[in-house]
């Protein structure tokens, strides 16, 4: 997202919320645990002393926050027509509200059979927390190791997962920071798992915290319980048992508890059976279009571009209507519904090299950039001079809901009130149903044979070789788009990523937005959680669900695929670390010669069949290691931006792009760097 976006975003968004909240709500927001009938649990020792007991809707092990901590298996209920015999429960009353007092709905939550298998955990000390000696995002090996003072463990095996774990540097002098506790890797579907904080995690002065009094009466065998936490006492004493046998001391445990991931089925398959639903429903010859627009160039006129072609298609919607505001058509169960058909844009871009090369020319499909749209992209020069020296061409549509037909919706509908958070992830849903559609648009209809697609009278290309390359939010859509793909063999993803919560908080192009959000939810252990909670919408599409199904797993019937990764170390945009999350998922292999290492990422020399490729550039800042988002940098000095109009980088793409390519090393004798 480039700075006139944002500027753009900032100036309307400051306007929408200027005209839409009123002037004399409190600057304390108001939280939904403030009210209600207590309980007694927080009436003596530990952490927690000073705060207000909690009502029963707040999960009753801490006093301190109503929803924390979380995500805790007290917000699940039986139900054995799920595929994990629970269901999320959350009362409205315990969500975050904003400044108005709202909370967010959770009835979208509520669908869900687990939590997020990409979760956050959030918690929270009345005395705040420290970052000293948590361990590090840039040490995750150490979260694993017997010193470490947070553990995140499998219930079944035991085994640890690797994380990093922070103070929220978004607090506020006179707010006690809450505890991010951010997994590293894909915690599965289905699952069950047990956060351990150990004692040693020191408050904001530096003092070793104590385990807060609700806790420390079950962990007691306290007869005293209100009815709330008298709940707790067979979940917890499984938790308490579990500590035994792993050889925890739960004495030497400042605070414990579970929680059990979503199934496989409720996460991926809604988007799964969308897609599989939309293309049996397209006709025979394939989806129907309409060009609307076609424009031939000189080559004085456009030295690199042939002719510029823009049309719209048919698409199977599960949209509840054409409004562009329109969330999914959703069944009591949550299950996306059919509509009928719903037009869609596309553009394609020929590239000069078609009036002299003999044969028809390959497909690429391209993702764009966030909140950006097709035509910013296919009108600059670098994407001109690209598809011209692949000499391929180039065709795309919107990624809706995070394109830049959404700038307003989200500013004016998503920011105020995070209830509406599915006018994004609901259509990026149907956006990538429209990706799918758009393959068979190339490779099943008769687009291709149409005039318009005509060079020297002849069809410009016969499909027959068809790549994807996603750039930022292209790449990071990319790992799903090529999980459910049966026809595209290979796929670059360029400065990509993944697990959306956590590449918000820190992404530069959340900058404006993370200080709009403080506007509207002025707490902020509010908006720590908030960023985590939406995870499970980000879900449905988010790779860190999907990309173990693209070379590890893949589905029946899929062909092998190859994927090329490709990196800028310190990106500003996209968090390395959210990137090496994706890498891991991906199973792939860090190519040699490279600028660092990465834990759990083996590393081999090429050529490969799919690499993970690294870039520094040495840009003139680099991201905070806080939970802040980085400064904004512009062309040329952003990473981001860099990378990929490098020479080696787009060599490394020339190479990759062929029915026999594989990921070279195109950096010299060295690591892949400036040039």
């Amino acid at each position: 997202m480039n700075a006139y976006k944002l500027r753009s975003l900032a100036l309307l968004v400051a306007l929408v919320l200027t005209l839409a909240l009123p002037t004399g709500c409190s600057d304390s927001g108001g939280s939904p645990a403030d009210s209600g009938p207590a309980d007694s649990d927080g009436a003596s020792g530990g952490d927690g002393d000073a705060a207000a007991p909690s009502p029963p809707h707040c999960n009753p092990l801490s006093t301190v926050e109503c929803l924390l901590p979380w995500p805790s298996s007290f917000y699940l209920t039986a139900d054995s027509s799920t595929k994990t015999g629970y269901r999320v429960a959350y009362p409205s009353a315990a969500m975050p509200a904003n400044k108005n007092g709202k909370p967010i709905d959770p009835a979208r939550y509520n669908l869900l059979d687990g939590f997020s298998p990409a979760t956050g955990i959030i918690a929270a000390f009345d005395k705040g927390v420290s970052s000293d000696g948590l361990p590090p995002i840039d040490d995750i090996e150490s979260s694993v190791s017997d010193q470490s003072l947070v553990w995140l463990m499998d219930y079944e095996s035991g085994e640890r997962v690797p994380l990093f774990a922070e103070a929220d540097a978004n607090a506020s002098a006179n707010e006690a920071a809450g505890l991010g506790i951010r997994p590293q890797r894909h915690l599965g579907f289905n699952k069950r798992y047990v956060v351990v904080l150990r004692k040693g995690i020191k408050d904001k002065s530096g003092v070793a915290l104590e385990p807060p009094a609700p806790f420390a009466k079950l962990r007691d065998g306290a007869s005293d319980l209100s009815p709330t936490l008298e709940k707790m006492r067979a979940p917890m004493k499984e938790v308490f048992d579990f500590l035994a046998k792993h050889n925890i001391d739960k004495n030497d445990v400042l605070l414990a508890w579970d929680f059990r991931t979503a199934s496989e089925d409720a996460v991926i398959g809604p988007l799964t059976r969308m897609v599989a639903t939309a293309l049996s429903k397209l006709p025979a010859a394939g989806p129907s279009y309409t060009i609307s627009e076609s424009t031939d160039y000189t080559a004085a006129q456009e030295p690199k571009l042939l002719r510029a072609i823009v049309g719209s298609y048919e698409v199977p919607s599960f949209l509840e209507s054409d409004d562009p505001d329109s969330w999914l058509r959703l069944d009591s169960k949550g299950e996306p519904q059919h509509r009928g058909m719903q037009r869609f844009e596309f553009r394609i871009n020929i590239p000069r090299c078609a009036e002299t090369r003999t044969g028809p020319l390959p497909v690429l499909l391209f993702g764009h950039g966030l909140l950006m749209s097709p035509k910013d992209y296919f009108e600059s020069a670098y994407h001109k001079q690209l598809a011209n020296r692949l000499c391929m061409i180039e065709i795309a549509t919107h990624w809706h809901g995070l394109s830049g037909l959404d700038v307003g919706p989200v500013a004016g509908q998503v920011v105020p009130d995070l209830s509406n958070i599915p006018r994004v992830t609901d259509r990026l849903r149907q956006a990538h149903v429209n990706q799918q559609v758009l393959v068979q648009l190339i490779k099943s209809s008769a687009l291709l044979a149409d005039k318009a697609l005509e060079v020297g009278g002849q069809p410009v290309s016969d499909a027959s070789e068809v790549y994807y390359l996603g750039i930022s939010q292209g790449g990071v859509h990319g790992p799903t788009l090529a999980s459910l793909n049966k026809d595209i063999t290979h796929f670059a993803f360029n400065v990509g990523g993944g697990v959306w919560s956590q590449m918000l908080e820190r992404s530069s192009d959340f900058k404006t937005f993370a200080a709009l959000l403080k506007t509207v939810y002025p707490r902020a252990i509010d908006r720590l959680l908030i960023y985590a909670l939406t995870q499970s919408q980000w879900d449905y599409t988010d790779p860190v669900n999907f990309a173990a199904r693209v070379l590890r797993a893949p589905p029946s019937g899929h062909p092998t695929k190859q994927v090329l990764y490709q990196e800028a170390r310190h990106d500003d945009q996209v968090p390395n670390h959210a990137t090496r999350i994706i890498v891991r998922e991906l199973g792939l292999p860090l190519l040699t010669p490279r600028n660092e290492s990465v834990y759990g990422v083996e590393e081999k020399a090429g050529p490969l069949d799919s690499a993970y490729v690294q870039w520094d550039t040495m840009p003139p800042t680099i991201p905070p290691k806080t939970n802040k988002p980085a400064d904004p940098l512009e062309r040329p000095d952003s990473a981001h931006y860099a990378v990929r109009e490098l020479e080696s980088c787009l060599l490394q793409l020339e190479r990759f792009f062929k029915p026999d390519g594989k990921v070279e090393h195109t950096c010299g004798s060295g690591p892949c760097g400036k040039q």
